[in-house]
């Protein structure tokens, strides 16, 4: 975890700032461009520095009392947390980094006893009375509906018997048993990378990020992406994969988002949005986390998905969610947040000819915070592509072409090509 992620992460439970408490570091680095400054980098294990709005509980005033002085800002583009310990000092929570990825889940996602028997471990590199304090915090939060969905994703790894199962993670989006499918992907985020409306160093949180090959990318084309997903796994394959110029990877929820209020300019779920169970929550969530007037982006399988034989089987054998929308599905699920104007967005497709072109239907759509409710009015019938020219057209620009200046240049093309 760079230590900047901190501009955006605060605790699920009561949105309070977080504490970074460091056990190790490991070196890491980043494109030139950066990220956004952040003031309150560790200069190295311990207790980082603390938060600017104090926190009046005994872990808060234990936390202001053993905190650092804040390192230079650039080690934030030099080293991250390797292992260490995210704290809340308003609630008393506290989350694990774990192989560089912080785990910031709801109570009711989280293993208790995996965690105090990870702290455990740690607790000798730890101050003594942070870890009593810890060792007291209870999870009490209730499960929500569809948290059956959830604890399936994240317990996915240990039902996977098959080998290559994790293999194109290794390489996302590219999959060499399946190039149709790649291109497919590619495609979907030439077509929804636009919709975002980034420029140079926009903070994009994409949301069910898995591998996080989408998250790769816009860091690699200038942008600050924070990339969150519900199951751990994938984000370390993508560690595997990325190497030391990462972007911020976290474990999180999108129905309880652990990130700061308005601090984001763009969501994206890419083929990640149909797998959330309560998805009114999400899109409440996706409102609260967005600065005024910026856009959700969701690109999905489409409304038939939860009908395909693969999707049937991976909900029975896996207990997973997967569950197709359309259009109208979207802007329902909006209805009670601040996300309005939903619209569809379609693929220009050129046919064989010189100039026909067909609208092929996509399963991309865009939500715009602050917008009017609904779906906005798009016209009922699209104009019909214009008609090839005729063949005297078609004559007569040849031959005029040619007695152009570029005329014998041209004549001498054709006479190498044979």
């Amino acid at each position: 975890m760079r230590y900047s992620l901190l501009n955006f992460v605060v605790c699920p439970r009561c949105h309070g700032d977080l504490t970074c408490v460091t056990v190790t570091e490991i070196p890491c680095g980043v494109f030139p461009q950066g990220f956004k400054p952040f003031d309150r980098v560790s200069p190295g294990p311990g207790v980082g520095p603390a938060p600017s709005t104090p926190a009046t509980t005994d872990l808060g005033r234990a936390l202001a009392r053993l905190a650092s002085p804040a390192a230079p800002p650039d080690r934030n583009y030099e080293v991250c947390v390797e292992t260490g310990v995210l704290t809340c000092g308003g609630c008393g929570a506290w989350f694990p980094i774990i192989k560089s990825v912080p785990e910031v889940l709801s109570d009711h996602l989280r293993n208790a006893d995996r965690e105090r028997e990870w702290l455990a471990g740690i607790s000798s590199q730890l101050p003594a009375e942070l870890v009593a304090m810890w060792n007291t915090f209870t999870l009490v939060g209730a499960a929500d509906a569809g948290a059956h969905h959830k604890l399936a994703e994240i317990a996915l790894p240990a039902k996977i018997t098959d080998p290559f199962f994790w293999g194109p993670g290794h390489a996302a989006p590219f999959n060499l048993w399946a190039p149709e499918h790649t291109w497919h992907l590619i495609r979907n985020l030439v077509v929804s990378e636009p919709l975002l409306q980034l420029t140079r160093g926009s903070v994009v949180l994409d949301v069910g990020s898995g591998y996080s090959w989408t998250t790769e990318w816009f860091l690699r084309g200038g942008y600050e992406p924070i990339g969150m997903d519900i199951c751990r796994e994938y984000l370390e394959i993508a560690i595997h994969r990325i190497g030391i110029n990462r972007p911020h990877l976290l474990v999180g929820d999108a129905e309880n988002l652990p990130i700061r209020q308005a601090s984001v300019d763009a969501v994206l779920g890419f083929e990640a949005f149909h797998h959330i169970p309560n998805r009114p929550a999400a899109m409440r969530e996706f409102s609260r986390v967005l600065l005024n007037d910026r856009p959700v982006v969701l690109v999905e399988p489409g409304g038939a998905h939860e009908h395909a034989a693969v999707s049937i089987e991976a909900m029975e054998k896996y207990g997973t969610l997967e569950k197709g929308m359309d259009l109208v599905d979207v802007a329902g699920y909006a209805a009670g947040s601040d996300l309005g104007d939903c619209r569809q967005h379609f693929m220009h497709r050129t046919s064989p000819g010189l100039h026909p072109v067909e609208l092929t239907a996509n399963n991309v759509y865009t939500l715009r915070k602050g917008a009017p409710a609904g779906i906005a009015e798009v016209p009922a019938d699209l104009p019909p592509p214009p008609p090839p020219p005729a063949p005297a057209l078609q004559l007569s620009f040849r031959r005029a072409l040619m007695s152009s200046p570029a005329g014998p240049f041209l004549k001498r093309i054709k006479r190498l090509l044979g």
